[in-house]
């Protein structure tokens, strides 16, 4: 018994291993979904950047002559068509920093978070491309925790035989046959505390005796 899909349900071996992929699947998408926004995010920064150094000049002169951070930030947007994202990342930039920044680092970096956007759109709307990053996934969990087979798998199977006598309590008991062809076995202390010993009106006992729970009857 276990949990799927937030209910209780009897599984099977096949059942079970069918939810686990399901449960990796929803991960990976719910982990590219993320890892996606947080590199578009990035990606609008870098290229505000990089648009931030092709008039590095104008974009300095407008900040100096602003009234405040703020103020710096409403111009450029207004001025250079700049999101508030990227007017926000220039305006937080030391000022040594905006005249050192490296636009052949920020273009591969660009390029770089191109790259993982595609991947990561191909992982969301191809399931082949889901997939891939499941088993490879699923591989390294193997090549990580993975051990030698214990069990052999045999074209045959040998006869079982199994010694029952070692599945029943070695005990003394009381037996019981009556008229209506009920049979009944009882310990000593149940026996001896029952008056009627379940019987009804119109049955009584025709055989009793003390025997072993290893006997057989016939």
């Amino acid at each position: 018994t276990a949990i799927n899909k937030q209910r209780p349900v009897s599984v099977g071996l096949k059942q079970a291993l069918s939810a686990f992929l399901d449960f990796r699947k929803e991960v990976i998408r719910r982990r590219t979904e993320f890892e996606l926004k947080k590199a578009q995010a990035r990606q609008e920064i870098v290229e505000g950047l990089i648009k931030m150094l092709s008039i590095l000049d104008e974009v300095v002169a407008t900040i100096r002559a602003s009234e405040s951070r703020k103020n710096a930030k409403e111009n450029l947007i207004k001025k250079f068509q700049f999101s508030d994202p990227q007017a926000e990342a220039i305006v937080t930039l030391q000022l040594y920093r905006l005249t050192n920044t490296d636009v052949v680092a920020l273009q591969n970096e660009h390029d770089r978070l191109t790259k993982q956007i595609s991947e990561f759109n191909s992982i969301l709307k191809e399931t082949k491309e889901l997939n891939k990053v499941l088993r490879n996934e699923l591989k390294e969990i193997e090549k990580k925790y993975s051990n030698p087979r214990r069990s052999q798998i045999q074209a045959e199977v040998s006869q079982l035989k199994i010694d029952t006598a070692v599945m029943i309590a070695n005990e003394d008991v009381i037996v019981q046959i009556t008229k209506n062809g009920y049979a009944k076995r009882a310990s000593f202390r149940s026996y001896k505390a029952t008056d009627d010993n379940g019987l009804t009106d119109d049955d009584y006992t025709v055989y009793l005796a003390k025997v072993n729970t290893l006997s057989s009857l016939f």
